[in-house]
């Protein structure tokens, strides 16, 4: 039986799904890259937005409708397990909690005459998502938070931390085998904190690993930010850039979100690391058109974009979550979300290349080489922009010093030309 992966949302599942992968691989299952291929699909599902989830309904019946034996596994199996149920496009659905057990479960549902290796690794696969130059390895799950528009918690349970010992050993054999950035992922790194031992003593040990590598943060919480990450600025394996949430640059709407910080006090973070380092990339995520969000509080959002300059933004409309608490909240018209979307999109980017032209423009950065396409090469900064250059000398998965000359824009997204 031909088996096909199918992965929705964030880097957590791209994750877990190469770790389902690779335990069907260890129990002689045969994974295949095509659809058209399979017997059976496997969707590790997402459930963050309506967006997502309607994504998922519309694989687990296009699947159905070829015959294909479907299994749904994921955020979205996890916290809404009857109306999947009612659909009847989904043959097995398991929750996160059971998407490691796959092979077990397909073993005694269709009678295959096989061996199984049971899986006792719990939330924590000693396997890792990776592409040809970056892995991802998880340390954390779950989340504590219960933000008013947030399933997550629901969907990924308590927030719990895997073993330094076993982190670390992943990441020296990422190193050994020539890995050149590793990404530390989680669903809220910033909870990191295993038996006191929390994420500046991870990344310390980290660190003084022997090699030449670069390592990446994911997704921090402004509110528990720990200053002390920044004495790693100044080291040539910590990459100069952070992912701090920030939801809304309005005070009041941060406030009906359940979100533990003020605009200022994650403008105080934002200054204490620029004023170290002025070329450092922040990113972050905003939702636009929160339940109740006045023009006042849509402005104070577009201002605090124009002041804190991001290098890029994920934003996206507020989209109702069944079990939030801001499922009670008065939603707002699509038309209005959909208005203040592009207005945010454009604001964004406008932000990001004045940052860029300021500090960015005319200086060296250490890029690690990813892609040749049509004789051009590609990679990405320590501060997270990606940068484009013919120059032949240039070595897929090697770092090298290149000058960000010029920028330009592709698909709403800003790119870096070597000259």
């Amino acid at each position: 039986m031909n088996i096909y992966l199918q992965t929705f949302g964030c880097k957590m599942n791209q994750f877990e799904s190469q770790a389902i992968i690779e335990i069907l691989k260890n129990n002689n299952f045969n994974v295949v890259n095509k659809f058209e291929e399979a017997d059976i699909v496997i969707i590790n599902s997402c459930t963050v937005t309506e967006k997502a989830q309607q994504k998922n309904i519309m694989f687990m019946k296009k699947a159905k409708k070829l015959g294909k034996i479907v299994i749904i596994t994921g955020c979205y199996a996890t916290v809404d397990y009857e109306e999947i149920e009612e659909m009847k496009y989904a043959d097995i659905i398991l929750d996160n909690n059971s998407k490691f057990k796959i092979p077990e479960i397909l073993i005694k549902k269709f009678n295959i005459d096989k061996n199984v290796n049971s899986y006792e690794k719990g939330d924590f696969p000693d396997v890792y998502y990776f592409d040809t130059t970056r892995a991802f390895v998880k340390i954390q799950d779950g989340c504590n938070r219960y933000c008013s528009y947030c399933i997550v918690p629901y969907a990924r349970g308590n927030s719990r931390s895997n073993n330094p010992d076993l982190i670390l050993k992943t990441v020296r054999d990422l190193v050994g085998l020539n890995y050149k950035e590793i990404v530390l992922t989680g669903i809220n790194i910033s909870d990191y904190n295993y038996k006191d031992y929390k994420l500046i003593d991870l990344l310390n040990d980290i660190i003084s690993i022997t090699g030449d590598f670069r390592i990446r943060l994911s997704s921090l919480q402004p509110d528990k930010f720990d200053l002390k990450i920044l004495d790693f600025l100044n080291n040539d394996k910590f990459a100069n850039h952070f992912h701090l949430s920030l939801q809304s640059g309005s005070s009041s709407v941060l406030k009906r979100m359940n979100r533990h910080y003020t605009p200022e006090q994650y403008y105080s973070i934002v200054k204490i690391v620029r004023d170290i380092d002025k070329t450092c990339g922040i990113t972050t995520d905003i939702i636009v058109g929160f339940p109740d969000e006045t023009e006042d509080e849509f402005r104070e959002t577009m201002e605090f974009i124009e002041k804190i300059e991001f290098t890029r933004i994920h934003i996206f409309p507020y989209s109702k979550r069944k079990g939030t608490l801001a499922v009670k909240f008065n939603d707002l018209p699509f038309d209005i979300k959909k208005n203040r979307l592009k207005v945010l999109e454009n604001i964004s980017l406008m932000a990001a290349k004045n940052f860029i032209r300021k500090n960015i423009l005319g200086k060296k950065f250490k890029v690690l080489i990813e892609d040749l396409d049509r004789n051009v090469w590609s990679g990405y900064t320590s501060n997270y922009l990606r940068i484009n250059s013919i120059k032949e000398e240039l070595k897929h998965n090697e770092f090298f010093l290149l000058t960000a000359s010029d920028l330009v824009v592709k698909k709403n997204v800003i790119e870096l030309i070597d000259n």
